[in-house]
This record gives C-alpha cells, sequence and structure tokens, in this order.
C-alpha cells in the first residue's frame, strides 16, 4: 500500500522563482503529508533560495538543494539517489513551471494501489484549457494538429494506449479524449515512478541546462 508518506516530489528548477512559487502553492492544496519535496536549484541568483527557506520554516518536509553547475540531470541524480537512500517508494518528478490540479496525489496513489502492473504515472497537460477556451478544439488548425500527432505519436490500435505521452518541447497536447492506461514512454516533465525503477540507474547527465532533458527523463527510463 503506497501513502503519501511514501512520496518523495523532486522540483528540478532554474531561474524560475515565480513558476517555483506556483508550483509549490499547488503541491500544498493538494497534500500537506507528503515524506519529502525537494526543490533542486541551478539558479545564478538567490532568488528561489529565499523563496523555499520562507516554505521550509513553515513545512519541514520541504527541502533545498543548490547545485552550482546547472544540469537537470545532475540535481535529478541527486534527488533520485535521496529517495532511494530514505527509503521511499515512490519518486515524483515536478517541472518547477507546472501547476497539478487538486486532488494529484489522491488519484495518484490510488492508481498505483489498484494496479500493482504500474510502474509509472504520467500527466496531460491542460494549459490549452486555460488559456484558450475549449471550442479551440473545433478549429481546423487544431483538427490538423491533432491529427498529425496522433498519427506520430499515438501509434496503438487501442485508443487507451500509447507509444509516447506528450507534451514536451514546444510540441502541442493531443487532444486525448479517454485516459490512457498503457504507454511506453512518459514525459518527464511530471511523472512519477516506483523508485524501484531507478536501482543501479542513474541518467546520463548533461552539463549546463537543456530544453529537452524534459525527454531525456523518460527517455532513458523507457530504455532501461
Amino acid at each position: 500500500m503506497f501513502t503519501e508518506k511514501d512520496t518523495c516530489v523532486l522540483i528540478p528548477t532554474y531561474n524560475r522563482e515565480k513558476d517555483l512559487g506556483k508550483a509549490i502553492e499547488s503541491i500544498l492544496k493538494n497534500s500537506k503529508k507528503l515524506g519529502k519535496v525537494i526543490v533542486l536549484d541551478q539558479s545564478k541568483n538567490n532568488n528561489s533560495r529565499t523563496l523555499i527557506s520562507k516554505y521550509a520554516e513553515k513545512y519541514k518536509f520541504i527541502k533545498y538543494k543548490h547545485f552550482k553547475i546547472a544540469g537537470t540531470n545532475l540535481a535529478l541524480n541527486y534527488g533520485i539517489n535521496l529517495s532511494k537512500k530514505e527509503g521511499f517508494k515512490l519518486t515524483c518528478i515536478i517541472a518547477d513551471d507546472v501547476e497539478i490540479l487538486p486532488g494529484f496525489f489522491e488519484k495518484l496513489l490510488a492508481e498505483f494501489n489498484s494496479n500493482s502492473k504500474v510502474i509509472g504515472i504520467g500527466p496531460t497537460d491542460v494549459n490549452d484549457y486555460n488559456r484558450f477556451k475549449e471550442n479551440i478544439y473545433s478549429t481546423l488548425k487544431f483538427k490538423l494538429t491533432g491529427l498529425i500527432l496522433e498519427v506520430l505519436l499515438l501509434p496503438h490500435y487501442d485508443s487507451h494506449k500509447v507509444k509516447i505521452l506528450g507534451p514536451y518541447g514546444n510540441t502541442s497536447t493531443p487532444y486525448i479524449k479517454k485516459d490512457i492506461i498503457d504507454c511506453e514512454w512518459l514525459p518527464g516533465f511530471t511523472t512519477c515512478y516506483k523508485t524501484e525503477v531507478f536501482e543501479d540507474y542513474k541518467i546520463p547527465p548533461r552539463i549546463g541546462y537543456d530544453v529537452i532533458e524534459d525527454i531525456d527523463m523518460g527517455y532513458y527510463v523507457y530504455k532501461k
């Protein structure tokens, strides 16, 4: 049985203190009983450190680590190793510019506890709903985009199965009407894995900040 106390959340961040604050707030609105939340800061200034210190004073499960050398994979490897060392059963990676919706951890744990075959869970990006009216999906542009993405990224016969669950980079999100229950490759920007996935494994490091590190995370777990 997985619980919130079994969950370690890693948040890699780079010069995004405003977005980071929103991400932290969305996590706290979901749960104040998580095992640990670790902010992995690669920023060149102290703004994120100042922000997180205020949260850490109030919530003891929120921790902060600064890295002099920027590199999301380097930071994630540190966080993953700490999660393994401290015995957390689940390791979640949440991007610093993501706001999770209410019920996120509740639904996450329910899925892990109801299906022993699940090793990782990824989200669907709903930013398009927030920025635009839902009827934008009826426009020709989005219909064509959805068709292209469906052909390239969802090459399974079963509508509940996908090859790669986007979005990543600047790729638009396909309009997925049904829950995906079987996926070979999850995006890296917000995912939760059983920590056992990372036994004897680390993400190949990249030096410097790189926008494709979201893809790296999902790709190397998929290859393993």
